[in-house]
């Protein structure tokens, strides 16, 4: 038997491979194993078959029914990814820049009436704090409506394309029970070879138009890499790879199953209704699995996107701006004022700000493509090892009770 089921594995959970995974980690399997997994061992009856289900793996933490510790754990990963890529380090600038300013503009230089700024004095410095103050809460009005609806549209274009996902998975579920119950199926696989390879090679071809329309969604449908993936799959047989049609390589195999369902109707293997059946929803998988990411719809403009980017960078050199002088004026002729909750607090709350106002931006980059290897993706690896479980044992044509015999099982509902 072929073995394009053989591999179920996973791409979650952890930030590094394991022992286990970096010996798995050939020239042909890199694109499929990155992450550490919990493996689960299943013993299956039929020992005759290669072992495409011989491991299933699960994560330890996934962001689908996560319990609030398994959400931190979610939290803690993805500030130690930000701090990898060195984010962090960016979001703390502003408060480590205001620190500084403020040590220089504390100087008596720039406050030429003393301390403090009751009645006229020192019009420089406290007349440019309270212009800043007025100036960020003009700002701050016109952010909040433009941010907003900004994350709030980054977060709905998010789960528009998660449900996508959900749509094709479902899709292709329905796809493998139809074409399974519909093809013709034999008991006898050494008596009916044709019969089974039939069912085989379009159960595979099903799966593997599944797995190009999520390799398309990566960004690899047409790389070495995920041809790599394929072929660690085992759905790829002799020239299948070449005959797919570039940049619509998953177009490709439906057109293929469409090609041979009308074959089979030509040959008289099947009816005229069962041939408008397996044309009608392979089209409506062919749709599903059209472009998971639809950045034609579903991404925002660049103008919107530069307009939000550039208020908020404004935002945070105004605030930075205003709190150099006004802790400039806090700690002129005072600089115990450093030492005392207010200071610390005022810096704390600062960096809290700042740094949570770049996130709210940086989380359009961070929930922009679902189908990557992060905990916070959809752990496409653990699916489609079931849709790939449920295609093998589909074309195998085993899986019916006794009670599908004519006679048997003809007892009423109690």
């Amino acid at each position: 038997l072929s073995n394009w089921g053989s591999k179920i594995h996973s791409e979650m959970i952890s930030l590094g491979p394991s022992l286990s995974d970096s010996k798995m980690m050939t020239s042909s399997n890199k694109l499929s194993v990155r992450y550490k997994t919990t493996v689960v061992e299943k013993d299956y009856e039929s020992k005759t078959l290669s072992n495409w289900g011989s491991k299933i793996e699960e994560p330890a933490v996934s962001c689908r029914n996560a319990s609030p510790k398994d959400l931190k754990l979610l939290w803690h990963s993805w500030l130690w990814e930000m701090m990898k890529n060195r984010k962090l380090m960016q979001y703390s600038m502003c408060p480590v820049i205001a620190i500084c300013l403020s040590f220089i503009f504390c100087n008596s230089f720039f406050f030429p009436d003393g301390d403090g700024c009751e009645g006229t004095k020192n019009p420089g410095m406290c007349g440019l704090e309270k212009e800043l103050s007025a100036n960020i809460g003009e700002i701050r009005t016109l952010m909040a409506f433009i941010l907003g609806g900004f994350v709030a549209g980054t977060n709905t274009f998010w789960r528009l394309r998660r449900n996508n996902y959900a749509v094709l998975c479902g899709r292709a579920r329905t796809l493998i029970i139809q074409f399974g119950a519909l093809l013709p199926r034999t008991t006898n696989k050494e008596e009916d070879a044709e019969s089974f390879n039939r069912r085989d090679t379009m159960l595979r071809w099903v799966v593997l138009g599944y797995e190009l329309a999520v390799l398309k969604g990566r960004g690899q449908i047409d790389s070495i890499e995920g041809r790599d993936h394929l072929e660690f799959l085992g759905l790829l047989k002799d020239d299948e790879w070449d005959k797919l049609i570039e940049g619509d390589r998953h177009t490709t195999v439906w057109y293929w199953l469409q090609s041979k369902a009308a074959d089979l109707r030509a040959e008289g293997v099947i009816e005229e209704l069962r041939l408008m059946q397996f044309i009608n929803i392979t089209a409506n998988m062919r749709d599903t699995a059209n472009d998971l990411m639809s950045r034609l719809d579903r991404d925002h403009s660049i103008p919107y996107s530069a307009i939000v980017g550039c208020l908020i960078n404004l935002n945070l050199v105004a605030y930075t701006a205003q709190k150099t002088v006004q802790w400039s004026i806090w700690a002129h002729g005072n600089p115990q004022i450093w030492l005392t909750p207010r200071m610390w607090a005022a810096v704390i709350f600062f960096t809290c700000y700042t740094s949570l106002l770049a996130m709210l931006f940086d989380v359009s980059h961070t929930l922009y493509n679902p189908f990557g290897w992060r905990e916070l993706d959809i752990p496409h690896n653990i699916i489609g090892g079931g849709i790939r479980n449920l295609a093998k044992k589909v074309a195998l044509g085993e899986n019916f009770p006794s009670t599908m015999k004519s006679g048997v099982g003809t007892g009423t509902i109690s």
